[in-house]
Formats: C-alpha cells, sequence, structure tokens
C-alpha cells in the first residue's frame, strides 16, 4: 500500500503527542506514524459490517487529532479519530486493549461497528475499490464527458 501527502514522526514527536494528551499508542500505529503520520491511502476501501462499504479518504495527523475530535459527536473519551471516511465520517481508534478500530457514521452516531480488532488488522483490511463489486442497485445513473469517452477508444 502507498501513501501520499505524508508527514511522517520521530519517536521522540510521537512520545510527545502521547504525553501531551495522555494516550498511548499501540504499537503498531506508533510504526504507522513513524513511517506516514497521516496521508491518503492509494487501497482505501473497507467493509462497514455485512453489507455496507466506507472509502478512507485520509489519514489524520496525529497533532491534529484531539481538534477533529471535537466534530464528532458522542465520542467515547476512550477513543480518538484517526482517519476521515467519506460523506462526513470518522474511523475511530480504542485507547483500550488491543487498540480496536470502530467506524463513526454521522447520520447514525451512536452505532457501533468494529471495523478490525488492531490497527494492523484494519490496515491489512483495506482493499481496492472495485467496480465489479457494486452492486448494480447502487448505480442510480452514469455520465461520461463525450471528449473524455473519445480519448478511451
Amino acid at each position: 500500500m502507498k501513501f501520499r501527502d505524508t508527514f511522517p514522526l520521530t519517536d521522540e514527536q510521537v512520545a510527545l503527542i502521547e504525553s501531551e494528551n495522555g494516550w498511548t499508542f499501540p504499537q503498531a500505529y506508533r510504526d504507522f506514524l513513524g513511517r506516514h503520520n497521516g496521508g491518503v491511502p492509494d487501497v482505501n476501501m473497507c467493509a462497514v459490517g455485512d453489507n455496507q462499504d466506507c472509502r478512507v479518504t485520509g489519514f489524520i495527523p496525529a497533532d491534529g487529532i484531539k481538534e477533529e475530535a471535537r466534530f464528532i459527536e458522542n465520542l467515547s473519551e476512550n477513543a480518538i479519530p484517526i482517519a476521515w471516511a467519506e460523506c462526513g465520517n470518522y474511523v475511530l481508534m480504542e485507547m483500550s486493549g488491543s487498540g480496536a478500530i470502530r467506524y463513526w457514521d454521522h447520520e447514525e452516531p451512536t452505532r457501533d461497528v468494529v471495523l478490525a480488532e488492531t490497527f494492523s488488522g484494519f490496515i491489512g483490511a483495506l482493499r481496492e475499490f472495485s467496480l465489479e463489486e457494486l452492486p448494480p442497485h447502487k448505480v442510480i445513473r452514469v455520465w461520461i464527458d463525450p471528449e473524455f469517452a473519445k480519448t478511451l477508444k
């Protein structure tokens, strides 16, 4: 998986963010911050339950987590936002146990959907968008610019 627009942190910077906020990140997330600290993944689809998908539009840089948390209704004190999901939703990480990854839907803020038991499990479950997986009933209409269509021939 590749990321663009990343801002890697040193171990010292991660430790400072943890200390300032009273957090202890799971090691896999600390490693992610050292390699990327935010960014847009090229593989970004994840399952939300059995019959819904979402697209992760970007990971939140660690120094922006606290500010971003202000926008999340009913956010547990035990969770932090780690990524933006399409349509104003978020991916959250629990700050206890194994650091379970959860989905927060702004239309159903009390709905609780576990995406993965760990950060590593979440990253490993992300997949590329596939037109073949798109259910026909979800496609209402399609338009393509005629000039662009000419370039495809």
